[in-house]
């Protein structure tokens, strides 16, 4: 079993549970972008209590409900994540970073419009 195989059985697990609160750490780090926002789509849909998640892929996080930015272990910025797009501070600067930005920007704007 591949570890990108074992991270989805992982999380199937917690799924079936249904736990008031998951946490995640890297917990899509071995599957690719597709698999990686299927995963963030079932859990939204499948899950109502509160997620926490340890992320280095910006993709991951980029329409959740709050972003905590770390810096050298300890908090740079915390907000929504269109606030912290519009901020121009740590966030701005990581996304400005990437390659797929453009990308990553339109998921970020379609979650600020889907949450107003």
């Amino acid at each position: 079993m591949s570890q990108g195989q074992r991270q989805l059985l992982c999380l199937a697990r917690i799924l079936v549970r249904n736990p008031k609160v998951i946490i995640l750490d890297a917990a899509t780090s071995a599957v690719d972008n597709r698999i990686d926002l299927w995963i963030k789509d079932t859990i939204r849909t499948q899950f109502s209590g509160t997620l926490i998640v340890v992320a280095h892929r910006l993709r991951t996080i980029a329409s959740f409900d709050k972003v905590v930015v770390m810096k050298d272990g300890n908090v740079a910025e915390v907000g929504v994540p269109a606030e912290l797009l519009g901020g121009k501070g740590l966030f701005y600067n990581l996304i400005q970073n990437i390659d797929d930005r453009e990308f990553l920007t339109s998921l970020i704007t379609a979650g600020e419009r889907k949450s107003a």
